[in-house]
């Protein structure tokens, strides 16, 4: 994750639509990711080992399990307007929890949504002719990345021009000829 975050902050930082990052800051979290020590978890569906529906799971010396408490809540973060959190409602879909965060943002990468479910497993919803679907469930999160393509419309309208006043100008240098 921090290899990642600093390749984009790279390519950010020579980017002109991403001036205004403040990259100590983001080098900061990059530096942090890098102390931080991996946990080693191990995500599995206990209740179909229990049934024996799944292979036994086998353990070794200094092995914990740790079960989460029941939360009946819904959390959605990353690029929505306001990151929030709601009681889980089963009448709910993915767009009812994300407009509930005032939407998506401009910046966000729609095509990216993931949920990280209560047992730490990821689903990402199926784009169907009815929207994304996929069952949120008690405990869930939902995650809106950001869109690493994104350039915002002066950006765009900047380079545009320059490219237009570039080829103009070489198109009258030629009619001089």
């Amino acid at each position: 994750m921090a290899r990642n975050l600093s390749k984009e902050l790279a390519f950010k930082s020579i980017s002109s639509s991403y001036s205004n990052v403040n990259i100590s800051e983001v080098q900061l979290l990059v530096d942090k990711l890098t102390t931080v020590e991996g946990v080693g978890r191990l995500v599995i569906d206990l209740e179909k080992i229990i049934a024996a529906e799944a292979s036994p799971l086998k353990l070794e010396n200094g092995d914990q399990l740790h079960v989460p408490t029941y939360r009946d809540e819904v959390n959605i973060i990353g690029e929505v307007q306001v990151a929030t959190t709601h009681l889980h409602d089963e009448n709910w879909q993915l767009e009812d929890y994300l407009n509930s965060s005032g939407g998506l943002r401009q910046q966000a990468d729609e095509d990216r949504i993931y949920i990280i479910r209560a047992n730490g497993l990821v689903d990402v919803p199926d784009d169907s002719w009815f929207g994304r679907t996929l069952k949120i469930r008690a405990g869930d999160t939902i995650v809106v990345p950001l869109d690493a393509g994104y350039t915002d419309q002066l950006t765009l309208w900047e380079k545009a021009t320059s490219i237009f006043y570039q080829l103009t100008v070489g198109l009258a240098a030629l009619g001089r000829i």
